[in-house]
């Protein structure tokens, strides 16, 4: 957060948003040290990410789904980790690798974000082919208050959850063996 927040262009503040799952790990003493910050500002955990995301002007993150949301709202986005959706093209995001380059990167990224739709398009088409419609967070890894999806095609209970990911990588093994077996088939 220093890091980042010491790389803004002038004028810029830095809002924080602790994620609510993490409410109450962190000693009271964290959050003073963030305070004595210059140009950072806290923000309550409860507050909508999308409300967050639409009033700036680029969103930095460490691998959250966050910074996805950004990128669908038209936002330029820093990513200090890794994340799936940052083989995106560099004119929407970055992935910083260290934190010499990061004023610089923020400034260009600022200067030269341009949205590619169309590469964000294909990205959720292929998130959504290659995906299965589970509730990870909130059902499996069993995490309080998260997002819980209630179509109908969603198993209701943990075991129903469970076999219907099973169901998937099953599927998808036995697919990409049957691709191996017809390259071996071709190739010979």
């Amino acid at each position: 957060i220093r890091n980042i927040a010491l790389s803004l262009p002038v004028g810029f503040k830095l809002a924080v948003k602790e994620h609510p799952v993490s409410i109450g790990y962190r000693p009271v003493g964290y959050y003073k040290k963030l305070l004595a910050i210059p140009n950072v500002v806290l923000i309550s955990s409860f507050t909508k990410s999308r409300a967050l995301v639409q009033g700036c002007k680029l969103v930095a993150v460490v691998s959250g789904s966050i910074g996805f949301e950004a990128l669908v709202c038209r936002k330029p986005v820093i990513v200090i980790g890794n994340a799936p959706f940052q083989i995106l093209p560099r004119t929407m995001i970055r992935a910083i690798n260290g934190y010499p380059e990061l004023a610089r990167e923020i400034e260009d990224l600022l200067s030269t974000y341009a949205l590619d739709e169309d590469a964000l398009e294909k990205y959720v088409a292929a998130v959504m082919e290659t995906g299965v419609p589970v509730n990870f967070y909130t059902d499996l890894l069993k995490r309080k208050d998260g997002y819980k999806e209630s179509a109908d095609e969603l198993g209701d209970t943990f075991d129903e959850q469970v076999d219907l990911l099973s169901r998937f990588i099953v599927n998808k093994a036995l697919e990409n063996e049957t691709i191996s077996s017809k390259n071996r088939e071709n190739s010979s």
